[in-house]
């Protein structure tokens, strides 16, 4: 099962757009690296890619669910459910 969705700061509510800014500068999403790859990788954990721009500033992550930090666990759990509710 794929999910794909924009999350739009620009279009959401002040505390939304709060709370994500918050998240990203937790896991300090603008320094990780482009892969985060878990060193065993299982066959049925999930894998995200996570694209942010903010202004000028542009960076994407790709990882596997066993890499994630706790805080960008947090920013994808906070995120999910969103962009669940925009695929249904």
């Amino acid at each position: 099962m794929r999910l794909t969705g924009d999350f739009d700061t620009a279009s959401c509510s002040p505390e939304d757009r709060e709370q994500v800014e918050k998240l990203l500068q937790a896991a300090d999403f603008f320094a990780l690296p482009v892969n985060l790859r878990a060193a065993s990788p299982g066959a049925d954990r999930f894998q995200y890619k996570i694209s942010v721009s903010d202004g000028g500033d542009q960076h994407s992550v790709s990882l596997d669910e066993a890499a994630a930090s706790p805080e960008l666990r947090a920013l994808l759990s906070w995120l999910m459910p969103r962009l669940r509710r925009q695929a249904s």
